[in-house]
């Protein structure tokens, strides 16, 4: 079972990843659910959360690998704690890039797991209004 804090938790985290246009979806305030992005500015700025995402994941790619073949810093020690820090942001970064792209090409897939997963938890909490909950 689930904890109040954590079911919170996940319905705020929910919400505002929504209202910030990470997600590619709007959060319906009544039914507590994700709806598909109707507006067009919505859709860019998802847009280009993506390109951002992209754009950063393909530097500290790029930025690891110089790091590791650059025969100055091959001589010499390269610094643990710097290559474990680049190995990191390009770990965080690619991993970024792989969720938009699940959001671009399962995107009805994923809403209408969320919505199933929402629902789930809300039968098994017995609360039917915890929408007004986060309001």
């Amino acid at each position: 079972m689930i904890s109040d804090k954590a079911y919170h938790s996940i319905l705020f985290v929910m919400r505002y990843g929504c209202y910030l246009k990470i997600f590619p979806y709007e959060w319906d305030q009544v039914k507590c659910q994700f709806t598909l992005m109707t507006k067009w500015n919505h859709k860019l700025l998802h847009n280009f959360h993506q390109i951002v995402s992209y754009g950063l994941s393909l530097f500290s790619g790029i930025r690891l690998l110089l790091a590791l073949t650059d025969k100055e810093t091959s001589d010499q020690d390269f610094p643990p704690r710097v290559a474990a820090m680049n190995i990191l942001w390009s770990l965080a970064y690619l991993l970024t890039a792989i969720c938009f792209q699940q959001f671009f090409f399962k995107r009805e897939k994923i809403l209408s797991f969320g919505n199933a997963l929402f629902e789930t938890i809300r039968k098994c909490k017995g609360e039917h209004n915890f929408c007004i909950i986060l309001n």
